[in-house]
């Protein structure tokens, strides 16, 4: 699932405001996974059962820093680690 944002010019600057289809795929991954940040990486973990067993794909964002790839946890018990070395964390985001 693409990322679309939509802008707009307000007196120079430009907002920019996630679509439905991108605010629902974050709410998912609010829903269904947790993740525990430290200096330098974000563990990512599908929580219980709170999906009833769909596939969620996610993202690390990064500030001032690459964010990792959109990855696809499938069910309970699938995790992933990401390591950085530059930047901070941001959140975790939906694909």
């Amino acid at each position: 699932m693409k990322s679309i944002l939509t802008a707009t010019f307000i007196g120079g600057a430009i907002l920019a405001f996630p679509t439905p289809s991108q605010a629902s795929t974050d709410q998912q991954v609010r829903d269904c996974l947790e993740y525990f940040p430290s200096p330098g990486r974000v563990y990512v973990e599908y929580r219980d059962n709170y999906c009833g067993g769909n596939p969620v794909r996610s993202k690390v964002v990064i500030d001032w820093g690459p964010d990792s790839n959109c990855i696809t946890l499938n069910k309970l018990g699938d995790s992933y680690t990401f390591t950085y070395h530059l930047g901070s964390l941001n959140y975790v985001a939906g694909c």
